[in-house]
């Protein structure tokens, strides 16, 4: 099969998931598990969220399998993530990629605590609840020739809220392609998988796809992704990030159609495959302001 059909092949199969699943989701259906929602990268959060769909780092395993393939040999890292309305997260991630293959393992947790439990108008709550997500997902990516990849991402998702759990699988698929040693394109579909139940109420999960490109010139690289959750409309997010002798990196971005939320920004330190990474995004509507900090490392395959 020539790179061209194997191109238009992963294309058109995250293109017909995303137009089975619009006829599965409906605009006023809410979807639950917020952990499939919010990235845990400092980075892809720095840039607006605008490099889900052509990042080629250990944060792929979140947003699009495919750029897994560009880890040079191991990867392994976790993030902290503090977002509003008390949610936090945790994520750990290693990837391995021996040769034109890549497999990767994560674990995603998010937790809302000390949700107050009431049934009616009181003064004073009757308890206290938590609400606890937990994604784990096993990937792998392949390479086709030195300019595609396609990945797929099998998750187990589970939640919890008071003394109802659900648990479900889903899975990702991912496609990158480079035009250029200087202009990259993808697109990824996530979560298409089965319905949770909590309680007697049954619900999708967030499906969402992104299709985007990512250009870069000398020391700056400017990112843009169209994100469309099937529940929801499309958004624009366009980033930008700027390095210093490729060891100090300043990131910020924007993102369109988001009551609120629109601008972010980061930094970042990578010194001997060892990266530390910051995000700072700030909401409207007196909800607060959100960090995320990451820890990464990487080794590279000794020749």
């Amino acid at each position: 099969m020539t790179y061209k059909k194997t191109i238009f092949l992963a294309l058109m199969s995250i293109i017909c998931l995303s137009a089975s699943a619009r006829g599965q989701v409906d605009k006023d259906d809410i979807s639950g598990f917020s952990t499939l929602l919010v990235t845990p990268a400092p980075r892809h959060a720095a840039m607006g969220n605008s490099m889900g769909s052509t990042a080629g780092d250990l944060f792929s395993l979140y947003s699009n399998p495919a750029g897994i393939i560009n880890v040079p040999y191991f990867a392994a890292g976790f993030a902290h993530n503090e977002w509003i309305a008390d949610y936090r997260s945790e994520f750990v991630g290693l990837v391995y990629r021996p040769s034109n293959y890549a497999l990767g393992f994560s674990i995603n947790y998010g937790t809302v605590g000390d949700i107050e439990r009431r049934t009616g108008p009181t003064p004073e709550p009757e308890g206290y609840f938590d609400l606890n997500d937990l994604v784990a997902g096993f990937s792998f990516a392949r390479a086709f020739g030195r300019a595609t990849s396609v990945g797929l991402t099998v998750k187990l998702v589970y939640e919890k809220i008071d003394v109802y759990s659900s648990t479900g699988f889903a899975v990702d698929f991912g496609f990158q392609h480079h035009l250029s040693s200087q202009l990259a394109i993808g697109a990824s579909f996530s979560n298409l998988g089965s319905k949770l139940k909590l309680d007697e109420e049954e619900y999708d999960l967030p499906r969402v796809l992104r299709a985007g490109a990512a250009y870069r010139i000398a020391d700056f690289m400017l990112t843009g992704d169209v994100v469309y959750p099937t529940d929801d409309d499309p958004h624009f997010h366009l980033g930008g990030e700027y390095n210093f002798n490729r060891m100090f990196y300043l990131r910020s971005g924007f993102q369109s159609g988001y009551d609120e939320k629109n601008v972010s920004f980061g930094l970042g330190v990578d010194h001997r495959g060892i990266g530390l990474d910051y995000a700072y995004i700030p909401f409207k509507s007196d909800l607060g302001d959100t960090h995320r900090i990451s820890f990464t490392y990487l080794l590279s395959k000794e020749e």
